[in-house]
């Protein structure tokens, strides 16, 4: 199975890396990919870093965990518009055999009826929410019905099934680290302009 995960990473992080280690260690990916996008379609505004040094950000950032299954993707960062995910999803599935699956986290997942077609990405692939400002995954089916999709059942914990059996959305707990993109760039910010500013500020 092939993993593909997401966002903006204005900047990347350790919570980003963090969450993506945790989800290895449960599900036997064989490649993890890192997919920074150009400019996310729900958001008002573009990303504080250019696409280019987000990228490379993120390059170096993989390169030192050392871990072969983690790979950038830059299909959706080469192209000037907005991402769109399902569209990367589809272009995926048709350059491999792999089953595919997609991460996301909670809150997002709780506004899936505002991504493009979302019931075609469900077709296309799995998915994974990473539950970490939710209390459960009691969300997960209304968000289905919310987009027409109410053949999903729940087959085990936390875990809901297409009733042909062929795609599943899975709801993980990953315990969360301290960091936040909003955060680091506000304190980023302050670091560059220390010296320009009284101490008295």
């Amino acid at each position: 199975m092939i993993a593909v995960f997401g966002g903006t990473f204005d900047p990347v992080h350790l919570g980003h890396i963090h969450v993506a280690k945790t989800l290895c260690t449960g599900y036997r990916f064989e490649k993890f990919y890192f997919v920074p996008n150009f400019r996310n379609p729900l958001k008002d505004s573009m990303a504080s870093a250019c696409g280019e040094d987000r990228l490379k950000m993120l390059q170096a950032a993989i390169s030192e965990t050392k871990e072969a299954r983690f790979l950038v993707l830059d299909w959706e960062i080469q192209r000037p518009e907005p991402s769109f995910t399902v569209d990367t999803i589809e272009r995926l599935v048709r350059t491999t055999a792999k089953e595919v699956a997609f991460i996301v986290g909670d809150d997002a997942f709780s506004s899936i009826q505002d991504w493009k077609e979302p019931t075609k990405l469900f077709s296309l692939a799995h998915c994974i929410v990473v539950i970490r400002n939710h209390p459960d995954a009691s969300f997960i089916p209304s968000a289905m019905i919310a987009i027409g999709i109410e053949k999903f059942f729940k087959s085990e914990k936390n875990c809901w099934k297409h009733s042909d059996g062929a795609r599943w959305i899975r709801a993980e707990n990953v315990s969360a680290l301290p960091y936040c993109a909003t955060r680091l760039r506000t304190e980023i910010s302050k670091l560059w302009v220390k010296d320009f500013i009284p101490d008295s500020r």
